[in-house]
């Protein structure tokens, strides 16, 4: 009576399809996060914290400057499946028409690389090596603009194993060519010129969407059952209309019957 017909079939297909991708694009959710401290560190391991330029790249002393950025993760939950950094550059500056962003993982801990330090080369290094979280190309036309990177998967791993912590992003220019000259990106920035945002997207995590895919399939069974219970109700209210004529016809075929043989007693009394 409950078993697997073509119009449950058909609803628990719907269930799981929604389930699986339905409520991923209407629960995904975007949450854009402002850098909670930026800054450089020069090839000379230079930095200071009270100074909030980004400006990255090379200057004509060739004192190499590379960029940090660092995000409060703490507000955001699920499973990351997007992210991208939206730096403004106030201006660019550099004889190539266009020279190459890279954003690279950070080992060094949050609170060393915020704070106040000289001679510090490693860090320096750190900014502009190591794993390759994206890149991309800088020119004229990103003036007074927003530069977007965006995030690949390994920097999106990195990023779900980071959530409810601090994060921090290295920016370095991996173009530099010409000695002695200015190249550079986010030049004369400072706290006040433009944003400094990462923006995340994450969707539930799998064992909520699984749940809920349960919940979806319950309903379509016990809908099913419902319909079913119907069905045998009325089964029962045809079986029970048929065996009642029945009676009524086997009580009138009698009835006549005795009729008849009355009738014929009568016929054989007068004879």
């Amino acid at each position: 009576m409950f078993g697997f017909t073509r119009a449950l079939g058909r609803t628990l297909i719907l269930a799981g399809c929604f389930a699986l991708t339905g409520l991923q694009s209407a629960s995904a959710s975007t949450i854009t996060l402002n850098s909670t401290s930026f800054g450089w560190w020069d090839s000379l391991g230079t930095h200071d914290a009270s100074n909030t330029n980004y400006g990255t790249g090379d200057n004509p002393q060739n004192v190499d400057h590379r960029s940090f950025f660092v995000f409060n993760l703490s507000g955001v939950s699920g499973t990351v499946v997007s992210a991208a950094l939206n730096i403004f550059n106030l201006a660019y500056s550099s004889a190539d028409p266009s020279e190459t962003l890279g954003i690279f993982d950070v080992s060094t801990p949050i609170a060393v690389l915020i704070a106040t330090g000289t001679s510090q080369i490693p860090i320096y290094d750190d900014l502009g090596s190591g794993t390759l979280f994206g890149s991309t190309t800088v020119s004229p036309a990103n003036n007074n603009a927003n530069v977007t990177i965006t995030l690949n998967s390994v920097a999106l791993a990195a990023l779900q194993s980071g959530l409810g912590s601090d994060f921090a992003f290295g920016g370095a220019l991996t173009t530099l060519s010409r000695p002695n000259l200015t190249e550079g990106v986010f030049t004369f920035s400072n706290n006040f010129t433009g944003t400094r945002q990462l923006v995340v997207t994450t969707v539930p995590e799998p064992a909520s969407l699984a749940l809920f895919a349960s919940g979806l399939t319950a309903i379509a069974v016990a809908r099913r059952r419902r319909k079913g219970s119907a069905f045998q109700g009325q089964t029962e209210r045809l079986r029970c209309d048929r065996s009642g004529r029945l009676r009524s016809w086997n009580l009138r075929v009698r009835e006549c019957a005795r009729d008849d043989a009355e009738a014929e007693g009568g016929e054989g009394a007068m004879r």
